[in-house]
């Protein structure tokens, strides 16, 4: 498959073996929710963003969008166990962590998928914390100042598990 993304560059990405993932590292093709690859190309953990289609292969509308840093089929997985029994496609595969949570947030605000229930801010990105990113919360009320690990709701100090 080969996509042309400007005048200049042509990008070649190869289905047969390899490592995917390496191949089409942060390129959107043609639209910005078409599938970059099959689930079953991507076999290592990365940063990928994904969509979640109704089960119906004719079925196109846009129910739900998604970040994982795990293998994808496993995510979905875990998905289909919880509730969420969709149609999965990869449609970026992103450099780190700020580029995947950006380029979510991003397709949430533009098309407002059904089954999100973040939407007015970006996700959280789940990670050991350094001790100066804890320090450089507190005082902050957007974050539970007990934990200083969870958002906080206006008005509130604590967080519910601390609270």
């Amino acid at each position: 498959m080969s996509t042309e993304l400007n005048s200049s560059t042509k990008v070649e990405v190869s289905t047969s073996g390899g490592n995917i993932a390496n191949a089409v590292l942060g390129i959107v093709l043609s639209s910005d929710l078409d599938k970059v690859c099959e689930i079953s190309d991507i076999t290592t953990k990365g940063f990928y963003v994904y969509k979640g289609l109704p089960k119906e292969k004719d079925g196109k509308k846009l129910l739900y969008i998604g970040t994982t840093i795990q293998i994808p089929a496993d995510r979905f997985r875990w998905h289909k166990s919880n509730g969420k029994d969709f149609r999965f496609e990869i449609i970026k595969i992103c450099k780190d962590e700020k580029e995947m949570l950006d380029t979510e947030f991003a397709l949430i605000q533009k098309y407002n998928p059904r089954y999100n229930k973040i939407t007015k801010r970006k996700q959280n990105f789940n990670k050991r914390l350094s001790d100066e990113e804890k320090y450089g919360r507190v005082g902050n009320k957007e974050w539970c100042q007990c934990c200083l690990t969870r958002r906080v709701n206006k008005g509130y100090k604590l967080c519910y598990y601390c609270g």
